[in-house]
């Protein structure tokens, strides 16, 4: 049940508990539509959590201190290493034995 955000599940509780309190009779008219709102409004709020950038849409890899900046860094390195031999010419990478 990952697709569900435990928020939303717990705030969709709380709205049939209130409506079984204040309005028994249309409490069962209610349940089916929360029963399809939980999956999109669930979806809404994760997307948001993750564009926020808060720590609970965020994988675990991406999480700060995890090395995820020394793999950045070590990919721009190698980023910059390959344009240099690309601005050399063909005869140099052929002289150095790779093949294109």
């Amino acid at each position: 049940m990952r697709c569900y955000d435990k928020r939303v599940l717990f705030a969709l509780a709380a709205l049939v508990v209130v409506s079984i309190v204040l309005a028994p009779s249309s409490a069962w008219t209610l349940l089916p539509v929360l029963a399809l709102l939980a999956r999109p409004l669930s979806m809404l709020v994760m997307m948001r959590s993750m564009r926020d950038g808060s720590q609970f849409g965020r994988p675990a890899s991406a999480a700060p201190g995890s090395g995820a900046e020394s793999e950045l860094q070590r990919l721009r390195v190698e980023l910059d290493d390959l344009s240099g031999r690309r601005d050399v010419g063909p005869e140099a990478v052929a002289g150095s034995g790779r093949t294109l």
